[in-house]
């Protein structure tokens, strides 16, 4: 059975490091990205189920990547610490629309 792939894109390689190792101690496969363009570079290299995906990134942010890839990647998991309030997390995906916001 193939595994489940999820890319993890983050300028920070410590978020990189805490995610894709707890992700792979669940038994998924990971890549991770420093930069929307590497993360473009990775997903074509083959499909990407789930992206956790920080919206603060040097060159082009993560509000401009998820553009390109939402119809690429089934769940999109997208953070960011830089807004009032903490950690802020949006999640979009396959499901019904009226879930969707």
């Amino acid at each position: 059975m193939e595994r489940t792939r999820v890319l993890v894109v983050d300028d920070e390689t410590t978020v990189q490091y805490v995610l894709t190792t707890l992700l792979q101690k669940e038994g998924y496969e990971t890549e991770s990205a420093g930069s929307a363009e590497e993360a473009l570079t990775k997903l074509e290299r083959g499909p990407i189920s789930v992206a956790f995906l920080d919206i603060v990134l040097p060159g082009l942010n993560g509000l401009n990547l998820l553009d390109r890839i939402i119809r690429l990647v089934r769940g999109i998991i997208v953070t960011s610490r830089y807004i009032e309030g903490g950690a802020t997390i949006a999640c979009t995906g396959s499901g019904p629309k009226s879930a969707r916001r």
